[in-house]
């Protein structure tokens, strides 16, 4: 081989190898982001930011407000005033059942069996008493006393108690009512009711 001819080959392949770099120049300038910085189209780091949640919409509520159609509105417990307890014209007992001129205003436990129950009044205030037991859990009914309560405005208070047993007193003014329940082998509850209540001076 001619020195001429070794020297056209080695021109040849210095074109070749300057050839083959331009085109990975220029693929790899088509593959970067059309984003430049600074430019007329934006920073790359302008495209990739999250929009902010003030402006995802125009009419988005401020926070801690309900959204329309979600979430249910607040149950408010109607309150009324509680019936008027009136004095016994003697003390009375019963057993077996409610004694006539129990106040009305202590509701029983649905489905309890009243074992005893009593009513006297002591200078201006009502004592009335009560004994029943009911199927259902304590927990249950202490929970049916203060919704029944609660309507009636009487405010709960943890009491104290004894033997295994919860007590929780409700007060309205004067007026205050203990209930104390306690659980029984077969999954019931045995409860005690003690109101007192001012009925004003006797005459």
């Amino acid at each position: 081989m001619t020195g001429r001819r070794i020297l056209i080959l080695v021109i040849a392949s210095i074109a070749l190898i300057a050839g083959a770099a331009g085109v990975a120049s220029t693929v790899s300038q088509s593959s970067r982001s059309p984003f430049v910085a600074g430019g007329e189209a934006g920073t790359l780091g302008d495209a990739a930011a999250p929009e902010r949640a003030d402006d995802a919409g125009e009419g988005a509520p401020p926070s801690g407000e309900p959204v329309d159609g979600g979430g249910l509105p607040p149950v408010e417990s109607e309150v009324t005033a509680p019936p008027a307890v009136e004095r016994p014209a003697e003390p009375a007992s019963e057993v077996g059942g409610r004694v006539e001129g129990f106040p009305e205003l202590i509701p029983i436990v649905d489905g309890s069996r009243i074992v005893s129950s009593a009513v006297t009044a002591d200078g201006g205030r009502l004592q009335a008493t009560l004994v029943a037991e009911a199927s259902v859990a304590p927990e249950e009914v202490l929970a049916s006393y203060r919704r029944d309560f609660a309507m009636l405005a009487f405010a709960p208070v943890e009491a104290p108690s004894v033997g295994g047993s919860t007590a929780l007193t409700f007060t309205n003014g004067t007026d205050s009512v203990l209930v104390t329940v306690t659980g029984s082998a077969t999954g019931g509850t045995t409860y005690s009711v003690f109101g007192m209540f001012d009925v004003g001076s006797e005459g």
